[in-house]
């Protein structure tokens, strides 16, 4: 609870994210400790001091912008402000976005039976994103996604934070 830490549905425990509220620009660098959220359109839950962090222990939700800055093993990089431009260093490949959970598990299925490890992740506009990875080399995402492409033509990368 005063740890600053965060629960998220698929990124590895351990690793570093930096929060960034998308309306007040406030940030928290946390780590990733247990899975959730669990309520619709949410993608990280923050403890209690990562919250009060960037105000929001008060305003309670708030639309919110995550990049992966390192892993429990390396200290988190430090602000991107006073960081030289670095190409993207963690990628996802979305397949497929859906209206319909049902849908997208569908297809979260049927990539399992083309031998792919796929997850749905809930974004705030209602979409259930059908997603591979998350992959820390873009070479390793490009393959993945070129496994895909004959079935799944629209699949392309993302960085983890979008």
């Amino acid at each position: 609870m005063y740890a600053m830490t965060a629960a998220h549905k698929s990124l590895p425990f351990g690793t570093v994210v930096r929060v960034d509220r998308r309306d007040t620009g406030a940030d928290v660098t946390v780590r990733i400790n247990d899975r959730g959220p669990f309520i619709g359109g949410r993608i990280i839950d923050l403890s209690y001091a990562s919250a009060q962090a960037i105000g929001l222990d008060v305003d309670g939700v708030a639309p919110v912008k995550i990049t992966v800055v390192g892993s429990e093993a390396a200290p988190p990089s430090p602000p991107a402000s006073s960081l030289p431009a670095e190409p993207e260093s963690c990628f996802w490949v979305q397949v497929a976005a859906f209206g319909e959970v049902s849908n997208a598990r569908r297809a979260q299925e049927t990539l399992a039976a083309a031998g792919e490890s796929a997850v749905v992740l809930e974004g705030i506009d209602a979409l259930y994103r059908v997603r591979l990875g998350p992959f820390t080399d873009r070479k390793d995402a490009e393959l993945a996604r070129n496994r895909v492409t004959d079935a799944w033509p629209g699949s392309n990368l993302v960085p983890c934070g979008g």
